[in-house]
């Protein structure tokens, strides 16, 4: 029998350390109660301690790994406090804070179990994550301060694990939550794990994963985009989204199913605009995927894109990219809002787009076509008129022909570029034909290409005439003609200040 009290110690930073310890051994029978405690950091508490000794004595290593009992652990910990007691930058974020909870159970029935039950809960309170914060710019004599970081407010931890070493079976559970309810659910599960060759930690260990069948699920339960955490919040955006990721099977042969929907969505520039409603479905069987988006308001259907992929997962996880694979993608735009694509509508960018587009044969024969038509273009409330815009590849060249019409004026380009395809996953110059190219404008405003060009120019604007040509052909200089004239330009520039 041992019994040990320790009050109000100081161990290196540690202070008010308490611990009570209640040890006994009776034949091969160790009994234990373990209560320890660092005033402000945090406690564990160790009860029932059984444990069964299955060798010939208790001073014998292999007594102890061949035991069986159970222990049951209960702790609790300060996160600010604990990590105060650490090295100077042995955490790489600025500051964590908030209260983390242990409890975990592992028993073994018999010394003939090839390894123990094992259960563990994590969970945290308030828990707070602030990343480093980023050393400020010293510039021409100027300090710019680093802007903040986003970090993690708000947002605790709830975590699950169980495995059961006798049966092979094992469960994994994760939940995110705020104030707002639960932000992202995830469980997985499998009665197959292969636990002693995780233990062995052998050169098949791999390939026995990938074929241990198992069930997970990941769910972003229905809330509105304003409750979602900083990180996932675009300011811009109104409405409501959920998501569902479901995969089972094996890692050689999954089966995945994935399903987002967003609900009532509206953005901060297009206000007036109708709601829109979205829907991103996909699935893989382990030979193909097939991902399917719409987009609709309440008198019609914006946009329906599909794209399939054709690949075995076992082969893609065998040989890589060398792993044979093609696929395609087609879809159609019906008075589709250019404010929904959230690059444009940080620019203030409105009108419609109407047309299709297909890529077909991708990693095999590639041949790519586009045709949209836009209307009502205007940036913020200036208007800028409409245009059409034809891209095609036919195996041998890429050609591209914008028209751009405005109430005084009007723009055409068009190029022709010879591409190497095929079966390579982007395309290639052929550098033994020629690119010929060509730009007409009369009259034609280009103030809308202002959100483009704000990184370089803090405005942008004038009318643009031109008539110009440009032909490369291999072996022979360039040949450039024509004229291009900007008149009543305004272009500012700002690290000029002019």
């Amino acid at each position: 029998t041992t019994v040990f009290d320790l009050t109000n110690a100081c161990f290196g930073r540690i202070d008010g350390l308490t611990g009570h310890v209640d040890a006994r051994m009776e034949n091969r029978t160790v009994t234990a109660s373990i209560q320890l405690s660092a005033d402000g950091v945090g406690s564990l508490h160790a009860e029932p301690v059984r444990i069964e000794l299955g060798g010939q004595g208790g001073l014998e290593g292999a007594s102890w790994r061949r035991a069986s009992g159970e222990v049951r652990l209960d702790g609790e910990v300060d996160l600010a406090r604990l990590i105060a007691l650490l090295p100077p930058n042995t955490v790489p974020v600025g500051k964590v804070s908030g209260k983390l909870a242990i409890k975990g159970d592992v028993s073994r029935s018999a010394e003939s179990d090839a390894l123990p039950d094992i259960t563990l809960q994590v969970k945290t309170t308030g828990l707070e994550i602030a990343p480093q914060r980023r050393p400020d710019i010293v510039k021409n004599g100027v300090v710019l301060v680093a802007q903040p970081e986003k970090g993690a407010s708000g947002i605790d931890v709830h975590a699950t694990v169980e495995a059961y070493g006798k049966r092979g079976a094992g469960k994994f559970g994760l939940r995110l939550v705020d104030k707002h309810g639960t932000i992202v659910a995830a469980d997985a599960s499998s009665n197959a794990i292969p636990f002693k060759s995780l233990m062995a930690a052998n050169a098949r260990m791999m390939q026995e994963l990938m074929q241990v069948p198992f069930t997970a699920k990941v769910v972003v339960p229905a809330r509105q985009l304003a409750q979602f955490p900083d990180a996932l919040r675009d300011g811009g955006l109104t409405g409501t989204a959920e998501a569902t990721l479901s995969i089972e099977g094996t890692g050689l042969a999954p089966k995945v199913a994935f399903d987002a929907k967003g609900h009532n969505i509206r953005f901060d520039s297009a206000r007036k605009a109708a709601p829109l409603e979205g829907d991103l479905n996909a699935t893989y069987d382990g030979t193909k995927a097939d991902v399917i988006v719409t987009v609709k308001d309440a008198t019609r259907q914006l946009l329906e894109a599909t794209a399939r992929l054709n690949a075995n997962a076992g082969a893609l996880i065998q040989n890589g990219a060398g792993a044979p694979w093609t696929a395609a993608a087609d879809g159609t735009l019906d008075h589709f809002p250019l404010e929904a694509v959230p690059m444009l509508s940080d620019r203030r960018m409105h009108g419609t787009v109407d047309g299709g587009f297909a890529l077909t044969d991708l990693h095999k024969d590639a041949r790519v076509s586009l045709d949209i038509a836009t209307a009502n273009l205007r940036v913020g409330k200036q208007k800028y008129g409409g245009g059409k815009v034809h891209v095609g590849y036919d195996g041998k060249a890429l050609s591209a022909d914008l028209r751009l019409t405005q109430d005084a004026g009007f723009a055409n380009a068009n190029a022709k570029v010879p591409l190497h395809w095929g079966a390579d996953v982007a395309p290639s110059r052929d550098p033994t034909g020629a690119i010929e190219a060509a730009f007409t404008a009369k009259k034609f405003r280009v103030g809308f290409l202002a959100p483009f060009v704000q990184a370089v120019f803090d405005s942008f604007d004038g009318t643009l005439d031109a008539d110009a040509h440009v032909s490369l052909v291999p072996n022979q200089k360039p040949s450039i003609s024509g004229s291009v004239a900007l008149t009543d330009g305004v272009v500012g520039i700002p690290q000029l200040g002019q």
